[in-house]
């Protein structure tokens, strides 16, 4: 078979194949973009919901242990109106993890989040952090 005839033969539906395959493409490509890729967009207004806050860890007032927490911060997505979310200060926004009543500090421990009265916590990522007593150098 020549190399003519092997793209000419059924050459509108090779073409649409390739369209089709293109597009695809595409709309999983602009799918996966992450959420910091996002707000890097010059098209899109910045998202004044979402705050990456860093995590306090609430200990006993005599535990003098360090700690060790992955990942250090986690996303906090929230609702509220708008006149709320544009005076929002991410400071407000209090995430932590309490070790007060646990015998063991090891393992995945949830992360709670304290938030102004006007502002309504829609998502937390992650949900859990690792935390284990840091090691003595």
């Amino acid at each position: 078979m020549a190399v003519r005839e092997f793209i000419l033969n059924n050459f509108w539906l090779k073409l649409f194949s390739l369209v089709l395959a293109v597009m695809i493409w595409l709309a999983i490509r602009g799918n996966i973009r992450t959420q910091l890729a996002g707000g890097q967009n010059p098209f899109r207004l910045p998202a004044n919901d979402q705050f990456a806050r860093p995590i306090m860890l609430m200990t006993s007032g005599d535990d003098h242990q360090a700690y060790v927490v992955d990942p250090l911060a986690v996303n906090v997505k929230v609702t509220g109106d708008s006149d709320a979310l544009n005076k929002l200060n991410p400071n407000d926004i209090q995430v932590f993890v309490r070790l007060n009543n646990v015998m063991v500090a090891h393992g995945a421990f949830p992360v709670e989040v304290k938030l102004p009265r006007n502002i309504t916590l829609q998502t937390v990522w992650p949900s859990h952090v690792h935390v284990e007593p840091a090691k003595a150098q």
